[in-house]
């Protein structure tokens, strides 16, 4: 997927009325500040891009590369990534794949693959005719997907990656931020079984929570953290 993406892009095929150059221009312009000091936001350098895989600086394709990530999220449903040091312990049963989502109702973070899911991709891919197999693709991750890093974490402490250059270590400075930030259900579902196992072992019962209407919901039940977390992030 992602070398489809690639190509497609190289090919540097345009339907728009005003050639390359013209989006070109597009991509590139920058909103003047409006008042003497002001950051210019930085732009993503092609409008198909996934927000964690910008680095086209230094991917072999350049840009091309960018495009690429992006058509692996809009096609499978993330960039498919792996744990090395999982697959070097167990090389004859590779655990499931790992994917980096762009999307606004799926979570920022990475999160591995169910059985389920990463059978049924596979079933598809290797199915004799494809026209009649059943396409599970995009995969989108939801609060089942329970196995989950911080993407902050994947590449330099759990060395989950396809490619070591597919994204930049972050700095200290990106670290401490994100760290500070508060975590919600969506992104973080294991905080909900973590309290629930605190309060079982001290003997609280669950707690309740109004459903915006002024009802009560059940926590077991409710389907509200379901809301967009990664909006700011990608679409």
């Amino acid at each position: 997927m992602h070398q489809l993406g690639t190509l497609l892009f190289t090919l540097n095929e345009c339907m728009h009325a005003g050639g390359p150059q013209d989006i070109e221009r597009i991509t590139r312009y920058r909103e003047p500040p409006s008042r003497p000091g002001d950051v210019v936001a930085y732009l993503r350098p092609t409008l198909f891009s996934h927000h964690g895989c910008l680095a086209d600086d230094i991917y072999p394709e350049g840009v091309a590369d960018v495009v690429g990530y992006w058509t692996e999220d809009r096609i499978l449903g993330g960039v498919t990534v792996f744990d090395r040091p999982a697959e070097e312990r167990t090389p004859g049963e590779p655990p499931n794949a790992w994917f980096y989502g762009c999307r606004e109702v799926v979570t920022y973070r990475y999160f591995q693959l169910l059985d389920g899911q990463q059978q049924a991709m596979v079933n598809f891919f290797l199915a004799d005719d494809p026209a009649k197999a059943t396409c599970p693709l995009p995969i989108i991750g939801d609060k089942n997907n329970r196995v989950r890093v911080d993407f902050w974490k994947a590449l330099t402490e759990r060395f989950i990656y396809r490619d070591v250059w597919e994204r930049k270590p972050p700095t200290n400075e990106s670290v401490r931020f994100w760290e500070r930030r508060p975590q919600n259900e969506f992104d973080y579902p294991e905080h909900r079984s973590l309290l629930e196992a605190v309060n079982r072992r001290l003997g609280i019962p669950p707690p309740t929570a109004t459903n915006g209407q002024g009802g009560i919901c059940d926590p077991a039940t409710d389907d509200g953290d379901q809301g967009p977390s990664g909006s700011k992030l990608g679409s």
